[in-house]
């Protein structure tokens, strides 16, 4: 396993354990959320979405190029209990920049974000 997908399973499992230090620990500054609502900047988009969003992540493929990390996942959305209110299988493009991550984009998004994509130095 490579730094990039240490990084990305580092930070899915930070998800997954709903440890928000961890998580943030992972976040570049300036990271970048693009998610099915639009897109936002910085730790404090990340935090609220952490916040809202519980979860669990199960890494199914990666695959790296340069410091783009493709993700293809299980997610399960928990509700206030922790039980599974919804599932799905998702692919993302994670960018890892300075050790951390960058970028978060799924893959499937709306034509208005995907129109930028991400692309590692």
């Amino acid at each position: 396993m490579d730094e990039p997908e240490r990084i990305v399973t580092s930070w899915c499992d930070a998800i997954t354990r709903r440890d928000k230090d961890a998580f943030l620990g992972l976040c570049h500054e300036a990271v970048a959320f693009y998610g099915p609502e639009g897109a936002g900047v910085g730790h404090e988009v990340v935090s609220d979405w952490f916040d809202a969003e519980p979860m669990r992540i199960t890494i199914k493929d990666m695959r790296t190029d340069g410091l783009t990390v493709r993700l293809d996942h299980h997610i399960d959305w928990l509700d206030a209990n922790g039980d599974v209110e919804y599932e799905a299988d998702n692919a993302a493009q994670i960018e890892i920049r300075d050790a951390k991550v960058y970028s978060y984009r799924r893959v499937e998004e709306p034509p208005h974000v995907a129109e930028d994509p991400v692309v590692s130095p």
